[in-house]
């Protein structure tokens, strides 16, 4: 079929491992009869950007969803199919094996679960870690990461499993954020993007522990430090600001960033674009 004058094509990176597929999909918005994404059966999603009355079908069942920025999709042994969603789309895929899957759930003593379970909505901050991650090394095309892939699709079932499933492991905790000290650390965060003085030790004492601690806890929760975490968030909120405000330069400063050359080449390789470009720009292409 030949290209269609106006047309908006996906543009999508996918890669296998031994674990599972991971793809980070920049998508045309679609009304009815337009373009159909779909979500893999037992796969994991998380949406960057915001949709209003979604329209999905699942075994043939057709429903309406709404999408806020970070939301979590998880699919059940049926595929989903997005027949409506009408402004492009920034979305991470995480699809793990049937063994790997299989492997985790029993592990975790929830072997029922294995296919896990059509389940819509909500956010979650390690699934939006994991997520950034993925995208980042996805756009930025690094060589030799499947093992890194391997390791983030076993911790991002595992965590979805003790989350969403009542999974456990033999060893509580891991060593990692409990549920209370990860929404404290992960609210004050948010709360203080702006803030240059925002530091590892402020952070261990919303936890209540020492710095050694604290940051040991952090790596083995989010697979990443600190320091990796709040810059990635802080150029989740630039990207937001840059919608409304035309100075990319003035919100950058906002954040903590002061020399532009580093802003715009660490914000590229973060979203896979250029500050204040849209995903239309790359979805006009057809390759």
């Amino acid at each position: 079929m030949g290209e269609q004058p106006g047309r908006l094509f996906p543009n999508i990176i996918k890669r296998v491992s031994a674990a599972g597929t991971v793809e980070h999909a920049w998508l045309p918005g679609s009304d009815e009869g337009g373009y159909v994404s779909v979500s893999a059966p037992s796969g994991i999603c998380l949406t960057f950007n915001p949709h209003l009355r979604c329209i999905v079908t699942i075994n043939g069942r057709r429903s309406q969803r709404d999408v806020e920025p970070g939301c979590v999709q998880i699919a059940g042994p049926e595929a989903i199919y997005w027949h409506v969603v009408r402004e492009p789309a920034d979305v991470v895929e995480v699809t793990a094996t049937a063994e790997v899957r299989r492997a985790i759930a029993e592990e975790m003593h929830v072997p029922q679960a294995a296919e896990l379970e059509d389940q819509h909505g909500g956010t979650d901050p390690i699934i939006w870690g994991i997520a950034a991650r993925i995208r980042t090394s996805l756009r930025t095309l690094r060589e030799g990461a499947d093992l890194e892939y391997e390791q983030l699709i076993r911790h991002l079932y595992g965590h979805v499993f003790a989350t969403r499933f009542g999974g456990r492991l033999r060893m509580k905790g891991h060593g990692k954020l409990d549920r209370r000290r990860l929404e404290r650390v992960t609210a004050y965060i948010e709360e203080h993007l702006a803030d240059r003085s925002l530091s590892v030790a402020a952070l261990a004492q919303v936890a209540s522990l020492s710095a050694f601690h604290f940051l040991r806890s952090f790596r083995r929760t989010f697979h990443m430090t600190p320091h990796s975490y709040i810059r990635a968030r802080r150029l989740e909120r630039i990207r937001e600001a840059l919608t409304a405000e035309n100075d990319p330069i003035d919100v950058a400063r906002r954040y903590g960033f002061t020399h532009l050359r580093h802003f715009r080449l660490t914000y590229s390789r973060h979203h896979g674009l250029a500050p204040g470009k849209q995903l239309a720009d790359v979805l006009n292409l057809s390759a």
